[in-house]
């Protein structure tokens, strides 16, 4: 059994009824073509940014929705982390090279797209590097929270907030995992349960 370099916790909101058949085995890929990871099934890295989506979901509709987590194990060379300026970088130009070599009106401003063309092209050219991950900041600066970092930076003039580099619980870590066999040792999450193991006790 070959041996993985990542082993990964993430953490995934969606009907209860998907998340049982999802525990059970079952994939459920979005076809993301817009502002996130493209394709793929869509997972937080941590659980407070899960139940964060977990009760808005539940307060807009009477459809009923959970927590379910799962270990990722996969490769560094399985996720493409955008993250990384790097990589970033990387994945502009080659974009770029192969919409001019295929002749491809690719809209650039469509991160979904881009990435799902240059994954499916480099499918098609049987490369010898491609990706089964996507790893990317979101920013959500609607979302406060009561924590100490936040606290800190809501006393900052928005200047500085602006302009100077400081830490933030508004940017938040997403993954979109392309291969059902990445996702490992699935089971529901009971909130209340795991938010517990977060408290302090003095």
């Amino acid at each position: 059994m070959q041996l993985t370099d990542l082993v990964v916790p993430l953490y995934h909101i969606d009907t209860s009824e998907h998340n049982e058949k999802f525990c059970k085995g079952s994939f459920f890929p979005s076809n993301e073509q817009g502002e996130w990871c493209g394709k793929g099934m869509y997972f937080w890295e941590t659980f407070s940014n899960a139940n964060k989506w977990l009760v808005s979901r539940s307060d807009n509709t009477e459809v009923k929705f959970s927590m379910a987590s799962a270990s990722l194990r996969c490769n560094k060379e399985d996720i493409l982390d955008l993250t990384n300026v790097k990589s970033s970088e990387a994945l502009y130009s080659i974009a770029q090279l192969l919409a001019a070599k295929y002749d491809v009106g690719l809209d650039l401003s469509k991160i979904g797209a881009v990435i799902n063309f240059v994954h499916e092209t480099l499918a098609l050219q049987q490369a010898s590097k491609n990706f089964s991950v996507v790893k990317i900041f979101g920013s959500y600066p609607r979302n406060h929270s009561h924590g100490l970092v936040a606290y800190i930076e809501s006393k900052m003039s928005h200047s500085r907030r602006v302009k100077s580099p400081h830490a933030t619980e508004l940017v938040k870590i997403i993954y979109a995992v392309r291969e059902n066999e990445l996702l490992h040792d699935r089971k529901i999450i009971d909130p209340q349960e795991e938010a517990q193991t977060y408290e302090f006790s003095i």
